[in-house]
């Protein structure tokens, strides 16, 4: 199943949410304990920094929110925000890339879980026009 998401011009964006719902997956399937790679083989893409929402229901008045930060140079601080829940079900998280055969992967882990440190993957691709498509990857 694939998510998009598009990035809006004032440093919103919005494209194919690959958080379909992020919290769901997360939370609701088995991880690796393995990361597909250490972190550090991929920089950090500019591109994907910013506030993303779901394509889907941009049109709506609440949708699904993904804001993404440059933690350092080869990863990623997630903010999730699913678009039925309050401010307190914010859920943060922590990824970096790993390409395989020029294939992008995002290994995923929650940060304020309170059992779970595995990894969950994604595969993901910025399209020409601006969208953010991501699928999970099953384990």
């Amino acid at each position: 199943m694939k998510t998009s998401y598009l990035k809006s011009k004032k440093r919103m964006k919005f494209a194919l949410l690959f958080f379909i719902p992020m919290a769901i997956v997360l939370v609701g399937c088995a991880g690796s304990q393995v990361p597909l790679s250490p972190p550090g083989a991929v920089s950090v893409d500019r591109q994907l920094i910013g506030i993303w929402v779901e394509t889907n229901s941009a049109l709506e008045s609440k949708t699904d929110k993904m804001t993404i930060y440059q933690f350092n140079d080869y990863e990623y601080l997630i903010e999730y925000l699913p678009k039925s829940t309050i401010e307190t079900d914010l859920l943060r998280l922590r990824a970096y890339t790993t390409t395989v055969n020029t294939i992008l992967f995002a290994n995923v882990q929650c940060i304020e879980c309170d059992d779970d440190n595995d990894y969950t993957f994604f595969r993901y691709e910025l399209t020409k026009q601006d969208i953010l498509e991501i699928r999970p990857v099953k384990t």
